[in-house]
């Protein structure tokens, strides 16, 4: 495909068939509050809250953008997610500012 298949102002790209799940995908865009837990290694546990934002990236991806807090530090996190017509599997990658 090339850079400008979709340049006739088309939101999916020719040969491309939007599914049901790119609907799911599309119904998760918005500002959510989070809130999450984890275990520190002495045992404690630990919790803190902050905000996603998801946003459509085009019909058929969402990319999430994760800020707030962890054990006292700020946390930065992104996701990009989809969904795979030939494995019929929703994918999703994830990095953060406390991962290596």
């Amino acid at each position: 495909m090339s850079s400008d298949a979709c340049a006739d102002g088309a939101s999916t790209p020719p040969g491309m068939q939007k599914l049901p799940e790119h609907d799911h995908l599309q119904r998760l865009v918005g500002t959510w509050h989070g809130a999450m837990s984890c275990m520190t290694p002495d045992g404690t546990e630990m919790s803190s809250e902050g905000i996603m934002v998801t946003t459509a990236h085009g019909d058929f991806h969402t990319i999430d953008s994760y800020e707030g807090n962890v054990m006292g530090a700020p946390y930065k996190g992104h996701g990009v997610n989809s969904y795979c017509p030939l494995r019929k599997q929703f994918m999703s990658t994830w990095t953060d500012s406390m991962t290596g």
